[in-house]
């Protein structure tokens, strides 16, 4: 299993943890498309919780990569409602797909998200449709 990255990250907006969370995406061929973002906070203190994303399936017919962005916090991907840290900015943790050049068609990959010093879990498998 090889890791998309290891040590310190912040958790998952939008993933439902515990469980498999299947996402769909759709990219231009050879165009670098963001896939998700992670991210996780600490509502008492909105800082960062940490975490590691390890990739368990490659794609077959593109590459990922990887980064840090900052982004401004807004909803709570585990409640659903605004968190009451909006408003505060939060790195986040990046990938980003792209295929060879000219294929279309479906291409997949899978991590394994752990978020919040371990307390939240989820196995996170991507299908992205290339035109």
């Amino acid at each position: 299993m090889k890791r998309v990255v290891a040590g310190c990250i912040v958790a998952c907006s939008l993933s439902t943890f515990g469980n498999a969370a299947n996402f769909s995406r759709t990219a231009n061929s050879g165009v670098a498309t963001i896939v998700h973002l992670y991210d996780d906070w600490d509502p008492t203190t909105c800082r960062s919780a940490g975490g590691v994303v390890k990739l368990v399936n490659k794609p077959q017919h593109g590459k990922l990569t990887t980064g840090y962005v900052y982004r401004i916090i807004h909803m709570s991907g585990y409640t659903g409602r605004v968190s009451v840290c909006a408003g505060t900015p939060i790195k986040s943790f990046r990938i980003t797909y792209r295929s060879q050049p000219r294929f279309r068609g479906l291409d997949s990959f899978t991590v394994d998200v752990t978020l919040g010093w371990g307390n939240r879990h989820s196995t996170d498998v991507y299908t992205i449709n290339v035109q």
